[in-house]
């Protein structure tokens, strides 16, 4: 389960005081229709599909394609939910999430894109069991573990969540990859009046918006962004330790297409992965109603956007090394899988800097490695 507080940074130092972390993937894996067990590390699979929101409004301030948000906002307009939970980021503290459930169409397009950093979606949870209805959940797979809990021992969960999705997770960055990005644009985090993680042509950029007036974005793959820091330097224990990345234990999966779209790509650029009937059903309905456009895709391709079995193994590799060093990992119930050989990204400058990003007083030299190492690689390409 995911722990869901405004100040965790995800360190993973509850990781032997919290029972909530461990999930039993043996007892949760029976998918809500009956169908396929959810078998890691890809999951069971109905259908598979590639597209994007059909409302280029939606598709403009989203990311993926604005699948997820056209998916949310279908819910509502054909009253197949009474409430999607949604997170977005807080209108006086724009560096921090929030998460509430949206009963309006504004709501939902209010909270639309990408959130990099820890979020207390579970927290929503409570309006659920207090309030009768009917409401989608929209989560990280961390998220969806703690749902399937709480639902195991919580009837009304089970009546009142109609629809699960999640978002495929590599990992989620910590709050301190966030201040590491900002104090790289000479911003600091009280400066900021907006945040928007990804805006613009597909991936993205960082856009911020600064209580003075001023702007400054930061490309998605720059090296103080997604290009390095927030893929490398600034990832939580508790992430290198989840072997969840595609969520198998969700009814619905949604992911970026990497290495199917291509930079700058303004449509096609979200991959689905229908996991039940119900699924299933509710995707196909708003096809029909022009809400999203899908084509269907081979679940292969699927896996090598994603990198399926690599992330796998490396996740597997992290808890035995732990196991091995006698530190709290969390209980997966995974006694039959033994991971392969995976090849260490752990160089020794891979090991300085993260070391130099644990220490904020060292984030200016950081900053200049990281520059200095993307203009070298792009050199070496041009070679």
């Amino acid at each position: 389960m995911s722990v869901d507080s405004h100040s965790c940074d995800g360190c993973g130092r509850c990781l032997n005081v919290c029972p909530g972390l461990r999930v039993p993937f043996g007892s949760l894996a029976e998918t809500p229709d009956g169908g396929t067990p959810a078998q890691l590390p890809l999951g069971p699979i109905k259908s598979a599909w590639r597209g994007h929101a059909l409302d280029p409004s939606v598709r403009g301030m989203s990311s993926s394609g604005g699948a997820v948000t056209a998916l949310a906002l279908h819910a509502i307009r054909t009253g197949q939910a009474d409430g999607v939970t949604v997170t977005r980021m807080q209108a006086g503290s724009p560096v921090r999430p929030v998460s509430s459930v949206a009963r309006s169409q504004e709501d939902i397009v209010a909270a639309a894109g990408s959130k990099y950093c820890p979020v207390p979606a579970c927290l929503t949870l409570e309006e659920a069991v207090r309030t009768d209805g009917r409401y989608v959940f929209v989560g990280l797979p961390c998220h969806i573990h703690g749902l399937r809990m709480a639902q195991s021992v919580d009837p009304r969960l089970r009546e009142r969540i109609v629809l699960c999705i999640s978002l495929v997770c590599h990992h989620t960055p910590s709050y301190r990859a966030l201040d590491f990005a900002l104090r790289s644009v000479g911003v600091r985090r009280e400066d900021v009046s907006e945040l928007v993680f990804r805006r613009g042509a597909w991936p993205g950029s960082l856009h911020v918006s600064l209580r003075d007036g001023g702007h400054r974005v930061i490309p998605y793959t720059s090296p103080v962004y997604w290009g390095y820091a927030f893929r490398e330097l600034f990832v939580p224990r508790r992430c290198r330790y989840c072997v969840d990345k595609m969520s198998v234990l969700s009814d619905m999966s949604v992911m970026d297409s990497w290495s199917v779209s291509r930079p700058g790509d303004a449509a096609w650029t979200a991959m689905v992965v229908c996991r039940t009937e119900r699924a299933d059903a509710f995707l196909k309905s708003a096809v029909d109603l022009k809400a999203v456009a899908m084509e269907p895709v081979e679940p292969s391709i699927i896996a090598h956007s994603q990198d399926v079995s690599a992330h796998f193994e490396a996740r597997l590799s992290c808890l035995r090394s732990a196991a091995v060093m006698d530190e709290p990992v969390p209980s997966y119930g995974l006694d039959g899988y033994e991971p392969g050989r995976v090849r260490s990204s752990r160089s020794i400058s891979n090991r300085l800097l993260r070391a130099m990003a644990g220490r904020e007083a060292l984030w200016p030299i950081l900053i200049l490695c990281l520059r200095a190492r993307a203009r070298i690689g792009r050199l070496a390409r041009r070679a």
